[in-house]
């Protein structure tokens, strides 16, 4: 993927690729419209998991994102907040559609607004904080 530095996807577990379908799919049923360089990434691999710098993640496949919304009744606090995977600790990742511009950000499972730590526009931003560790900053 051009746009995601190798740095990044060095130590990290990639899936097989996504279907566009597949995508577009889980796009109708949330009602939404995924980020192009999220669609990118599911494209090079549906989900992956491991570490970029100190941080770990893991970012769900496609098709589980609904259900994993569902699960943790993300909707019932946070509408607009859409997560698509976690750190393996308590904080999940996610996108905030609340505005025209999709932000990627970092929230407690606990699903409170004043909690969310923006992590940029773009999944490289996203992908830079976690290399140098300010994820929380």
């Amino acid at each position: 993927m051009q746009n995601v530095a190798n740095k990044y996807l060095k130590d990290l577990v990639l899936d097989n690729p996504a279907s566009i379908e597949l995508i577009k799919d889980v796009e109708n049923n949330l009602g939404i419209k995924f980020p192009k360089d999220y669609i990118d990434f599911m494209l090079l691999s549906n989900g992956c998991e491991g570490s970029i710098g100190e941080n770990y993640i893991r970012f769900w496949k496609i098709e589980e994102i609904i259900q994993y919304n569902e699960e943790y009744e993300v909707q019932a606090y946070t509408p607009d907040i859409i997560i698509f995977g976690s750190n393996g600790g308590g904080e999940a990742f996610g996108f905030d559609m609340r505005n025209k511009n999709i932000k990627y950000i970092m929230i407690p499972f606990m699903f409170d607004y004043d909690d969310i730590i923006d992590q940029g526009y773009l999944l490289n931003d996203f992908f830079e904080r976690l290399y140098t560790d300010s994820i929380f900053e």
